[in-house]
């Protein structure tokens, strides 16, 4: 039974949620490799922030999977622009971490640009249900 504000569960709905799940995993179980690899030769991020990054990714895929509704999903999608735009501001401000805040500013942009994509057509995601 769908509530107002729900969508019934779709594959991409879900596949978003496991991309979000396993960058969570990535970031809290080997935050160290994660940082290597995003940073390259540069500065890394510390460990705590690597974490940190993680159990957003956590809360927001679980949140998806749990409960795939048009303001989640909407909420997934704001949360990752403005990530984005945050991590665009950390490489103004912070050469030595340019680059690993661009690889995660990516990434949040892709992974909203697949929520959206997720949502469905701009008719579907803002009219009422």
């Amino acid at each position: 039974m769908n509530t107002p504000g729900s969508i019934t569960p779709t594959l991409p709905a879900r596949l978003w949620a496991v991309g979000c799940l396993a960058g969570a995993a990535i970031l809290l179980l080997r935050p160290r490799h994660a940082a290597r690899w995003a940073a390259g030769p540069d500065r890394r991020p510390p460990t705590w922030l690597v974490r940190v990054l993680g159990i957003r990714e956590l809360l927001q895929g679980t949140m998806i999977a749990v409960r795939p509704t048009r303001r989640v999903l909407l909420a997934g999608c704001l949360v990752d622009v403005l990530h984005a735009a945050s991590m665009a501001v950390a490489a103004i401000l912070a050469p030595p971490f340019r680059r690993p805040a661009l690889a995660s500013g990516l990434l949040a942009a892709a992974s909203a640009t697949i929520g959206t994509a997720t949502i469905g057509t701009p008719t579907n995601c803002w009219s009422a249900p």
